[in-house]
C-alpha cells in the first residue's frame, strides 16, 4: 500500500466532496517473491463512495510508472494523468457530452507545496491540510485494505 496511499488519499477527498467517506469492499494484493511477505507488490481496491459509485484504485510497484486519476460521470470523464508528478505534466483533461478540453494548473512539484504548507504552519501557524488525524485515518483504510486482502497488519511500533 506504498503507492496504494496515494491513491486512497485522492478518493477519500472524493468522497468528502460527495459529503461522505470512502469504504474498501473488495482488494487483491500481489506479493514479490522472496519478499516480506507482509508488503504487497501490487494492489487493485475497490471502495464505495458516499453516493454509491464504486472507486476502482490501482497501485503497482512492479510497474508500469502511472499517476492517473479518471473520474467518470454521467456526461463525461476528468482525467489528470500525473497526479503526483505535475511538473511533467500538469493536464487536466476533461470530456462533457463528448467535447473535450484540457487546463494546465502549474508544473509546481507536490513537494514544493508540501514545504510551502510546512513552512507557512511553522512561520505563520496556518492549518496543516494534512494532520494527525488525517493520517490516522490514512492508516486505518490502509489496515482495512490489507485485511481484505488477507494480508497481515503491520505491528505497531509506538507504544
Amino acid at each position: 500500500m506504498d503507492l496504494g496511499c496515494y491513491n486512497l488519499h485522492v478518493a477519500r477527498d472524493v468522497a468528502a466532496a460527495l459529503g461522505g467517506t470512502l469504504r474498501p469492499v473488495a482488494v487483491r494484493a500481489g506479493r514479490h517473491p522472496g519478499i516480506d511477505p507482509r508488503v504487497d507488490a501490487t494492489a487493485t481496491v475497490e471502495c464505495e463512495l458516499p453516493n454509491g459509485a464504486v472507486a476502482h484504485l490501482e497501485s503497482s510497484l512492479e510497474g508500469p510508472d502511472g499517476y492517473s486519476v479518471l473520474v467518470t460521470g454521467t456526461r463525461g470523464t476528468i482525467r489528470q494523468p500525473n497526479f503526483i508528478n505535475v511538473s511533467e505534466d500538469d493536464r487536466v483533461i476533461l470530456t462533457v457530452n463528448g467535447d473535450e478540453s484540457v487546463e494546465h494548473h502549474g508544473t509546481t512539484s507536490t513537494y514544493t507545496h508540501q514545504l510551502r504548507a510546512l513552512v507557512a504552519a511553522v512561520r505563520e501557524g496556518a492549518a496543516f491540510p494534512t494532520d494527525l488525524d488525517n493520517a490516522i485515518v490514512s492508516m486505518e483504510l490502509i489496515d482495512e485494505c490489507y485485511r481484505l486482502a488477507g494480508l497481515p497488519l503491520r505491528e505497531s511500533t509506538l507504544d
